[in-house]
Parts: structure tokens; C-alpha cells; sequence
């Protein structure tokens, strides 16, 4: 499994607390997911960094190395339902 927060993450905990639940692999949609990553840290990396864009910038990678880590749990068999996961 993965790493969260320094702890090994518990799948059946977060299926019990309503936040992950099981999913068919859809190949397709995982590739859109990583494509769409890796777009987004393409463009935002050609913003140029000031105190105007620095959040947008954030924003931008953030939702990409979320889009890897629920690609990840696709793979795996599952389909996160929120962020905290």
C-alpha cells in the first residue's frame, strides 16, 4: 500500500470511514488522469512565479499530484471520494 502521514495507509479504514471504495480499473480514464497531470505541470511551470501567481501556481501542482495519487488508487482497485485520502 501507499505512505499517508508517515503511517502505512489502512484501505479497509478508509472504505469504512466512506472515503475510498472499490472500482473497476478503467485503463482509459487512468491515462487521461496522468496525461492531464502532467499537462498541468507543464503549463504551470511556464508561469512566471510572483506574489500574483505563486497561489495559482500552488493550485495547479497540487491538483496534479492529486490526480497521480488517485490515478494510483485506480490502479489499485479503488476510487477515492474526497481529497484526505
Amino acid at each position: 500500500m501507499g505512505i499517508f502521514g508517515g503511517k502505512k495507509m489502512n484501505i479497509q479504514y478508509w472504505i469504512t470511514k466512506g472515503a475510498l471504495r472499490n472500482r473497476q480499473k478503467d485503463l482509459e480514464k487512468i491515462k487521461s488522469m496522468i496525461n492531464s497531470a502532467e499537462v498541468n505541470v507543464i503549463v504551470a511551470k511556464e508561469i512566471k512565479l510572483n506574489d500574483d501567481t505563486a497561489t495559482l501556481i500552488f493550485r495547479e501542482i497540487y491538483e496534479s499530484v492529486r490526480q497521480l495519487g488517485d490515478a494510483k488508487l485506480w490502479i489499485n482497485g479503488y476510487e477515492p471520494l474526497n481529497h484526505e485520502v
